[in-house]
């Protein structure tokens, strides 16, 4: 007999099993969920059917399989209230009953993927709570989950400020007058600074070293039909709501290498009349 097959005995065996796989490999490699049958079917020549029992996983729809994992895992624990809102959460995102969820349970084990997660999270946002996608993948399990919820929404986002991260030994008037000699625009201009990261400094540094190196340019080719109007208002209006397409590297006395955010419109360069390897070679002033 290879049918499906689930009592108490398995139970304990399975628990027993994702205990000990859980010591030994990585969260990803433990199965989402275990299937007990009978016996194993064997072919002709008395080796595992691995087709019938491909065959076996491939009869059994989403909520079966839930069933099967809520029957593995701890369903007789009290959820609180938090993890009762996240399991009504899950269950829109993931299409499957509230039964079938457990505190125990393992979101990616429910089948939940990334995008299941980004579903999650806007849901999660939709009723105040604040969950991330990288928090989802850290913590899948409902009882984790529910905890880091409570800790992301009871604590206290500090908004940083334009100009706060930089140094309290520079002064600020002095390295604004600075930054804006250096990048060619009034101070008034210059939205915010901040310093560069260990690795953009590193960058940098070898890019002046080895000229182009880490420098990448796009060349597009645009159809005949393109509105060209349309398509420069489109990226100005991208320029505008994305400021790291508005910010420049430069180095300031006292603090070093930062980045400087300035509040300036999208310019077109004249092309017309050229060859596109002519405009690819062709340098600009700014």
């Amino acid at each position: 007999d290879t049918g499906m097959v689930q009592d108490s005995t398995h139970e304990e065996i399975i628990s027993n099993l994702r205990s000990n796989l859980t010591q030994d490999v990585p969260s990803y490699m433990i199965p989402a969920v275990f299937i007990p049958v009978g016996n194993f079917p064997l072919s002709a020549t008395g080796k595992v059917d691995r087709r019938q029992l491909r065959a076996i996983g491939e009869s059994m729809d989403l909520a079966a399989f839930a069933k099967f994992n809520a029957a593995q895992n701890e369903t007789h624990i009290p959820l609180t209230l938090r993890e009762k809102q996240l399991r009504r959460l899950w269950c829109s995102v993931l299409k499957i009953d509230e039964s079938l969820i457990a505190v125990d349970d393992n979101f990616l084990q429910k089948a939940g993927d990334s995008n299941a997660a980004m579903k999650l999270v806007t849901v999660a946002r939709g009723e105040g709570l604040s969950l991330s996608i990288a928090n989802v993948l850290k913590y899948p399990r409902l009882q984790d989950m529910a905890q880091v919820v409570e800790t992301l929404e009871n604590s206290q986002i500090h908004e940083i400020m334009p100009f706060e991260l930089l140094s309290n030994h520079v002064d600020l008037n002095q390295a604004l007058r600075e930054a804006a000699a250096l990048c060619n625009v009034q101070v008034d201009r210059i939205q915010d600074m901040f310093p560069c990261t260990p690795l953009q400094e590193g960058l940098i540094s070898l890019s002046a070293k080895r000229e182009g190196d880490y420098i990448m340019q796009y060349m597009l080719e645009l159809r005949l039909e393109c509105d060209i109007e349309r398509l420069d208002e489109a990226w100005a209006a991208v320029v505008a709501k994305t400021p790291i397409l508005r910010t420049r590297i430069v180095n300031i006395t006292g603090q070093g290498l930062v980045q400087v955010v300035l509040d300036e419109q999208w310019t077109t360069l004249p092309t017309q009349g050229i060859s596109l390897s002519q405009a690819k070679n062709q340098k600009h002033e700014f």
